[in-house]
């Protein structure tokens, strides 16, 4: 038979050498957040992709906490794990729901990586921790009164 065939000239623009942040762990301390309270928010950002991220800033959006919503993490390589650390101070008990922005540029254009998050305040549990730290307390002075009078017993029968 015959075939009918046409030319068709293309090309495929392969970019792999491009980063892929993500937000890779959430901690704070301390891991309980009171009201009033000064914390340390850290943000893990990983570089998941194949090229550099350079010039990577964390920003907090619409977290109503006192306190610098701004961190500086500079490049980030591929594979590489580096923390974004925020000094805030916490409002009321409540949930606080926010977007962490990564902004970086990879191969001279500028990105934006975009992750909700949200912390959770909760109310003062002092009282808590006063009976639980008495009974410990009280627990221990218990176990130190049984170890002397056993040993006693023990010096009074030889």
């Amino acid at each position: 038979g015959y075939y009918n065939t046409k030319k068709y000239n293309f090309s495929i623009n392969v970019k792999s050498d491009q980063p892929e942040l993500v937000i890779s762990g959430v901690k704070t301390s301390p891991e309980v957040i009171n009201p009033n309270q000064e914390i340390i928010l850290t943000l893990k950002v990983q570089n998941s992709g194949e090229g550099s991220a350079k010039g990577v800033i964390v920003k907090l959006e619409g977290l109503d906490f006192q306190g610098v919503t701004t961190a500086y993490i500079g490049e980030i390589k591929p594979d590489e794990e580096l923390p974004a650390r925020f000094v805030l101070k916490s409002k009321d008990v409540g949930l606080y729901s926010f977007n962490s922005k990564i902004f970086y540029k990879s191969t001279g254009e500028d990105q934006m990586m975009q992750f909700p998050l949200s912390l959770q305040v909760f109310p003062r549990s002092d009282l808590i921790f006063w009976i639980i730290g008495g009974a410990a307390l009280m627990g221990t002075t218990a176990l130190l009164i049984f170890l002397a009078i056993r040993f006693r017993v023990k010096e009074d029968d030889e």
